[in-house]
């Protein structure tokens, strides 16, 4: 015979198992590199992807389309500046340049576009960054920070973050 606290786990592991997912595509767009992440939402796990290396000339959406389409991604998440209040920060070259991107991105796609805050997104970044380089593993600060921003992304808008029957 089931206890209670078994039945409720097991009813919650198959509804978490019985969410539709999709595959996103986390951007951290930067001056140099744009990084980027692919995650699930139904488990809400993320992995970094190889970041690209802004070139004049080069078109960065299409490239970003073309990652997408490998994945089998249907939605894209690009991490938009805020300051540390939350406020909108001051238009400066790289919000102006995030927000062209997904204007553009909008134009050329049909997948979704969503921006997310990427406040503490680079300083996370770096952290995760030195800690495995401590251990020996080669990590791309830009990608580990377009995950920080897809991570954030998949808690918030599909609850990942109420995972408490996990410890029961």
């Amino acid at each position: 015979m089931h206890s209670a606290k078994s039945v409720r786990h097991s009813a919650l592991c198959t509804l978490h198992f019985q969410l539709p997912t999709m595959v996103i595509i986390g951007v951290d767009y930067g001056k140099k590199r744009i990084g980027l992440a692919t995650g699930d939402s139904g488990s809400g796990f993320v992995f970094p992807q190889t970041a690209i290396v802004r070139q004049t000339g080069r078109d960065q959406v299409h490239a970003v389309i073309d990652v997408a389409r490998t994945e089998g991604a249907s939605h894209i998440v690009v991490g938009i500046p805020k300051r540390l209040d939350g406020k909108t920060a001051v238009p400066g070259d790289i919000e102006r340049e995030v927000r062209t991107f997904v204007k553009e991105f909008e134009k050329m796609s049909d997948l979704t576009i969503d921006v997310e805050d990427e406040r503490m997104s680079t300083a996370l970044a770096k952290r995760l960054c030195e800690a495995a380089e401590q251990k020996g593993e080669k990590v791309d600060e830009d990608s580990v920070a377009a995950c920080v921003i897809l991570e954030s992304y998949i808690m918030r808008t599909f609850g990942r973050e109420d995972v408490s029957w996990l410890s029961e």
